[in-house]
């Protein structure tokens, strides 16, 4: 039987490090760990301008700029929601990072920069920690798990080759982290020794690992033997010497390996090492800590007519009290969709649709740069339009996915050979949006089933791409179930970023008759133990006529879904979250925080959900 138990985050620490800086994370866990405690740490990625720097157009820090601000917003949340903390632990942080952070003005800051200060700063919370253990730089993943399982302080130096030999604990779960170069696998060793789990390190995938492993899903998709052979063995080199029916469960941080094809014997999820993790697994936690949100949305185009788990699913989650929002056939449109997912408080969503790769129109734009020179891009172009309810004002959204520059093949050798730089690159997308605007794009013919366009089918054939910065009421951390095909990826990303605490998708195609059966198992099951039990059951029944899982759940072993309240008393807590998100909108908008287009069209959308839940319609509003 799983453990569901959380661990507590604490409040006396929250560390904040340069994601390029693992071995400062880990000296500095090691000072501070305190068993059956999670320490939260939060990895910021490397930024190259500070905030205050006036923007180019193009502007090649764009994406830079944007992460840093979407990190600023989330380490905010993130310490409001642990209730504070007592010391706030910058590591490594570079001026241009820390420009775009303010939480150090609310909390006793230590800025450590270097390993040598780590000692000074943090010497005296680690007084009872007397022994020191060394390991090398290779061995830094296994030797900070030592240190933390027997409270040592870690340092780095020579080979200890103590740490190739098993601690002799006997460990409930196993915790299988591969060894990425940044401070996000010390957040997964980190929170293997916090849970009591077994640690198994492995080999990364390696540059555009989860690209390569998406083209061999895609060949066993198609029948080809020699791409789930080499899929197989990926997985098997990595893990085939562990034994895990000796487990309880098993947890995966992965870029994107499906190891739980492989492992079948016991009840195992997957963490993604690419979105984020440091506040997936917060989230995961402290979800478990607070009072859960008995909201549900169901979402289905009633695309599968009767056969489809809509209406069983709508019976259990009213057996359970959830308050429900119904966004069925005709409803279920992309604005709908979207709407929902950013503005309304839920914390279950189960969606029942097509998914997978989308149609778009191939596309070329021939441009010529400031120094003369002459250039030929070639793109799959796809749109979506959220047709609005209440006026003529619709969301559009164009999303380009490059196949060819000047004759060369995207992100080829040859392609990259030729040096262009971070600044012609950045500016792709605006020439590309100018030519269309210029009426200047030359249309190639259709486009079937592009790769890597993952969206959800909504009505009139419209597909939305899950293209969204946060879930609403984000300290709900919601669960998904995307019952689609190939919702593992891509479509499964924002989710992962935007605050969930699971997911539920799948690695390809599946059959209407199976999406059924297993989500209908998995509901009957979940409310009575947790997430991964209820998979798990889930997974045995689907593999009784399926060779291989097809099914995976991003998530950790404790997390549940728990509704402990009445439905009218659920239904009061999701308009009380849709009047504070009014009201937060609403002063932004007359403060002038953002975008008046975007914070006045919040604003409506807010409104339209709350006459939504109350039961009215939207009338006249202000300019």
């Amino acid at each position: 039987m799983i453990k569901t138990h959380a661990p507590i985050t604490r409040k006396d620490f929250i560390i904040v490090v340069n994601d390029d800086k693992p071995q400062l994370a880990a000296i500095a866990l090691s000072y501070l760990y305190k068993k059956n405690e999670y320490l939260p740490i939060f990895t910021y990625q490397n930024v190259g301008i500070a905030q205050d720097s006036p923007a180019t157009d193009p502007d090649p820090f764009l994406i830079q700029r944007r992460r840093a601000e979407h990190f600023s917003v989330f380490i905010n949340n993130a310490i409001l929601e642990n209730g504070g903390c007592e010391n706030l632990i910058y590591l490594g942080l570079t001026e241009q990072q820390k420009s775009f952070l303010s939480v150090h003005n609310y909390y006793n800051t230590l800025d450590i920069e270097t390993l040598e200060e780590i000692p000074a700063y943090l010497g005296g919370f680690g007084v009872d920690k007397v022994e020191s253990l060394g390991c090398s730089i290779e061995q830094l993943g296994s030797g900070t798990f030592r240190a933390l399982k027997q409270s040592f302080i870690l340092v780095v130096g020579d080979y200890n080759p103590e740490l190739d030999e098993p601690d002799g604990e006997v460990h409930d779960g196993i915790v299988v982290v591969e060894h990425i170069p940044t401070a996000d696998f010390i957040v997964a060793v980190g929170y293997a020794a916090t849970v009591g789990a077994e640690l198994v390190i492995v080999h990364a995938l390696g540059e555009r690992g989860e690209e390569n492993i998406r083209y061999l899903l895609e060949g066993w998709q198609r029948g080809e033997t020699d791409d789930l052979a080499n899929l197989k063995e990926k997985i098997f080199s990595r893990i085939g010497h562990v034994d895990f029916i000796v487990y309880s469960y098993a947890t995966f941080f992965t870029e994107g390996l499906p190891y739980t094809i492989l492992v079948k014997e016991i009840p195992a999820s997957m963490v993604n090492l690419i979105y984020r993790p440091d506040f997936f697994v917060f989230n995961a936690i402290r979800a478990e800590q607070a009072e859960q949100l008995g909201s549900a949305v169901v979402f289905s185009p009633s695309l599968f007519k009767d056969e489809e788990e809509t209406a069983k699913l709508i019976t259990l989650f009213e057996f359970e009290n959830y308050y429900q929002r119904l966004i069925i056939g005709k409803k279920a449109n992309v604005f709908n969709l979207k709407n929902t997912i950013e503005n309304y408080p839920f914390g279950l969503l189960h969606i029942c649709s097509h998914g997978g790769d989308v149609d778009g129109m191939n596309c070329q734009v021939k441009f010529i740069t400031a120094d003369k020179n002459q250039h030929n891009i070639e793109f799959s172009h796809v749109l979506t339009i959220a047709i609005t309810p209440y006026e003529d004002l619709h969301a559009v959204q164009s999303m380009y996915y490059f196949k060819k520059l000047d004759g060369l093949t995207w992100r080829s050798e040859g392609l990259n050979a030729l040096g262009y730089s971070n600044e012609f690159y950045a500016a792709l997308p605006n020439i590309i949006s100018k030519a269309f605007n210029q009426k200047k794009v030359t249309y190639l013919g259709k486009a079937l089933s592009i790769p890597s366009t993952n969206a959800i089918r909504c009505t009139s054939g419209q597909n939305y791409p899950a293209t969204f910065d946060h879930l609403a009421a984000p300290q709900t951390h919601a669960f998904i179930f995307n019952n689609t095909c190939w919702s593992w990826s891509g479509v499964s990303d924002n989710f992962l970023l935007g605050g969930c605490k699971g997911y539920v998708g799948t690695l390809r195609k599946v059959q209407n008759r199976d999406a059924v059966r297993f989500a209908i198992i998995f509901y009957e099951k979940v409310f009575e133990s947790n997430i991964l039990t209820a998979f798990h059951e889930a997974s045995k029944d689907f593999l009784k006529k399926n060779d291989l899982q097809v099914y995976i759940y991003w998530g950790l072993h404790f997390s549940t879904l728990k509704n402990t309240n009445p439905v009218h008393q659920n239904k009061v807590a999701v308009l009380e979250s849709l009047g504070e998100s009014a009201a937060a909108w609403q002063n932004k908008l007359e403060h002038l925080e953002g975008s008046l287009p975007l914070l006045k069209g919040k604003v409506k959308d807010v409104r339209w959900l709350t006459y939504d839940v109350v039961g009215t319609t939207l009338g006249h509003e202000p300019r």
